[in-house]
């Protein structure tokens, strides 16, 4: 799942990249898409750690 996120992530990236010219914006959606990716391996991890204990 962690590998998939991350992979998505830079699918995401490299789109954004290609497609959008504003420099201002490029950075507020990379950013944007890493907090959420992020914070979704986070859950992820603490689910697994839920289950595990």
């Amino acid at each position: 799942m962690i590998s998939m996120l991350y992979h998505s992530k830079l699918g995401c990236e490299t789109i954004i990249q290609d497609y959008i010219k504003s420099q201002s914006l490029k950075k507020i959606i990379n950013l944007t898409i890493s907090i959420l990716v992020y914070f979704f391996m986070i859950l992820i991890f603490l689910s697994l750690l839920k289950l595990t204990f």
